[in-house]
């Protein structure tokens, strides 16, 4: 609103001057401005917006810029964080949980951490104080732990997550201790301690054997599947490729039954990083188009990530630094609105 008025003072500011001019060049060389005043208003005003534009030329690309500052202020996220504070603060603790319900996936996949940690503090909270427990372990394990394990602050992530474990286990959430294990693995892959992780891991797979609801127990085998190979691919030991085959066949298996086509998708860049670790440019070349071909349809930021930063390799591997350079730039551009766990510190090397 300040920049609207900006803008109005200084067509007012004109107009003045315009006047003020009139009245000199009359004055000093006794010109006779009085046909020319009396002539249609709507002269006037079209040379006093012809003279505003000009004046204010110079300062238009800084007022739009100043606009759109101050609209983004207004974004979805700092509506959804006034709306959650508002309602903490009225004790509507149940639309908080149904809020993180609704958006905890949105803002994953979005990259918007902050937003995501921030509504599931506040939904874990609320989960309290009404004793929904699983809601609470929920946030602790998957909103505010596995989020701050892409955000790179692995303390604070062991700590909510084994926090969640705690009681989950308590509860007896199989579901959600299996799920706990297996981002403490992934921390401990990241962390290059490869026994705690395999230990996690293993953990993970005998916990969800236990799950009695099929599909979420399907989902949380694949996940743990998918997992696996992701952390053995950071560690890197060439001696577990029949390891993450034999997972990713399991994976895919899992995701075809239960026709999920968003999971489904991240198999090409598994696969991909895989051919590549054994040499195999071309074939990784392959994986790569294609998993990116599919996330873009489905607009799966993470997704489109990981093969634009595998496409980058394959191409430095061949010796073609301009497409390489293309693919890591498109990559770092995305990366800027979705962080990606387990690829941060390779699109920050290249």
């Amino acid at each position: 609103m300040r920049n609207i008025f900006m803008v109005l003072g200084l067509f007012i500011g004109t107009a003045a001057t315009y006047g003020a001019v009139i009245g000199l060049i009359q004055v000093q060389f006794e010109y006779d401005v009085k046909t020319f005043i009396t002539k249609p208003a709507f002269v006037h005003t079209s040379l006093i917006i012809l003279i505003g534009c000009i004046v204010t030329l110079c300062r238009f690309e800084k007022v739009i810029n100043n606009i759109t500052t101050r609209l983004k202020s207004t974004s979805l996220s700092a509506a959804i964080r006034e709306e959650t504070n508002l309602l903490l603060k009225t004790q509507k603790y149940h639309s908080v949980i149904r809020l993180r319900n609704a958006l905890s996936r949105y803002f994953w996949l979005e990259g918007k951490l902050t937003e995501r940690i921030l509504l599931g503090e506040a939904a874990e909270e609320a989960s309290v104080n009404v004793g929904d427990f699983t809601s609470q372990v929920a946030c602790l394990i998957d909103d505010i732990g596995w989020t701050k394990v892409v955000a790179k602050n692995h303390k604070g992530a062991k700590k909510s997550i084994n926090h969640g474990l705690t009681k989950a286990v308590t509860l007896h959430e199989h579901y959600w201790v299996a799920k706990a294990h297996r981002h403490l693995a992934g921390i401990y892959a990241l962390e290059n301690n490869q026994s705690q992780s395999t230990i996690e891991m293993n953990k993970a797979k005998e916990y969800a054997e236990n799950i009695l609801l099929e599909s979420e127990k399907k989902e949380v085998l694949a996940g743990i599947e998918c997992a696996n190979v992701m952390n053995l691919l950071v560690i890197g030991d060439l001696t577990f490729l029949p390891e993450m085959e034999k997972s990713i066949e399991l994976a895919q298996k899992i995701y075809e039954e239960l026709n999920d086509e968003t999971r489904l998708i991240r198999l090409n860049a598994l696969r991909g990083k895989m051919a590549f670790q054994q040499g195999h440019v071309l074939i990784a070349k392959d994986f790569f188009i294609s998993g990116l071909t599919e996330s873009e349809k489905i607009g799966r930021k993470d997704e489109m990530i990981r093969n634009l930063n595998g496409l980058s390799d394959v191409y430095k591997a061949l010796d073609e630094q301009p497409k390489s350079n293309e693919y890591i730039n498109r990559a770092r551009k995305l990366y800027l609105e979705t962080p990606v766990p387990f690829e941060l510190d390779e699109i920050v090397k290249n």
